[in-house]
């Protein structure tokens, strides 16, 4: 993620290669390595409230109703969202998707977005502020040459993240919802007590459990017993829980739209304890730690987060001094499968 000495300027035949991208950070600097995609708000699972709070003025119901649409299955248009009774009246008409996107590029379709809302003034999404991204109206694009880059929402959006529903050794978690006694035991066998495992399954008889979370609601599960099996646990039989957030690499335009603007003291603890001797997170369940969270507010979140990723974003520049060859170009490489996938790639320039 920011690793210079391996990722800056590397020897590769005759020249020279980087992995780089911006700190989303007061900072601004560059960074060296790959992204963590599951650090970012996927448009695809995100729900009506989280994309609001994406950092942009021009966030707007009528835009979400729009993305939503998009993304649907069916040709009921939202309150402000358009289906194809919109978009077959167009110039070039052409229909609804109702199905997710392939790319953030897509969105570019979507009735209402614009250049500015998707990309702000970066237009080519490097993270670095040029000359024409701060010159105003002299060249493209428009921009208000404030010495400041609007960035739009690309930096904090994706299509391709997930979590392989796996704990931290590789081995499939355990479905509180359906696991027998036995295998209950054999997992939560050194946390948990016989009469635990029982509690559990005779509140899930009565009232399936909707998140992990809902495991500190049953009788003599207390956190400390919580944190212990929460990156063993699950309530999803998928090998891919789509759209997680990493609570350890997510940045602070990302955390906001998961936990809401009005919880800004909580999203800067989280940072803080993940940066500190504490962190970083090992299992969701240590969020539980940080100053501010509660356990209603732990449940509302728990089936969106997590603590380790699989698929990676990735900028690479190559370089050769003699011939002043010069190439950019982006990947997203899928580490959870054997081996690695490119999901996507283009060249920059």
């Amino acid at each position: 993620f920011d690793n210079q000495a391996t990722h800056f300027d590397v020897p590769l035949g005759n020249g020279v290669y980087r992995l780089v991208h911006p700190d989303h950070s007061e900072a601004g600097l560059l960074k060296y390595g790959a992204v963590d995609e599951c650090s970012k708000l996927n448009i695809n699972t995100a729900t009506q409230d989280m994309l609001l709070r994406l950092p942009q003025a021009e966030t707007t119901p009528e835009i979400i109703d729009c993305i939503l649409d998009w993304r649907d299955e069916d040709q009921d248009p939202r309150e402000f969202g358009a289906e194809d009774e919109y978009y077959m009246t167009l110039d070039e008409p052409y229909l609804t998707k109702n199905t997710l996107f392939d790319t953030l590029d897509e969105l570019m379709i979507v009735k209402d977005m614009s250049v500015s809302l998707l990309y702000g003034e970066d237009i080519n999404t490097n993270g670095i502020m040029e000359n024409n991204e701060n010159d105003a109206e002299l060249t493209y694009p428009f921009d208000n040459a404030d010495g400041s880059l609007d960035k739009g929402w690309y930096p904090f959006l994706t299509c391709f993240s997930y979590e392989k529903n796996t704990d931290g050794q590789g081995e499939s978690r355990v479905n509180i919802n359906s696991a027998n006694k036995q295998a209950m035991q054999e997992t939560f066998g050194d946390a948990l007590e016989e009469r635990d495992i029982d509690n559990i399954i005779q509140q899930r008889d009565n009232t399936q459990f909707q998140s992990i979370g809902n495991l500190l609601d049953v009788n003599g599960i207390n956190k400390e017993k919580f944190i212990e099996i929460a990156d063993q646990v699950t309530i999803s039989d998928e090998e891919r829980l789509m759209g997680r957030i990493n609570i350890n690499t997510a940045p602070t335009e990302v955390l906001r739209c998961l936990f809401g603007t009005e919880n800004e003291d909580l999203v800067q603890a989280i940072i803080e304890f993940r940066a500190s001797s504490d962190g970083p997170f090992e299992n969701v369940g240590q969020l539980l730690d940080v100053k501010g969270m509660d356990n209603t507010q732990f449940k509302n979140v728990a089936n969106l987060i997590c603590t380790k990723s699989s698929v990676f974003s990735i900028r690479a520049i190559g370089y050769i001094e003699q011939s002043k060859t010069y190439k950019e170009i982006f990947a997203i490489v899928d580490r959870g499968e054997t081996p690695p996938q490119i999901r996507y790639w283009k060249v920059i320039r």
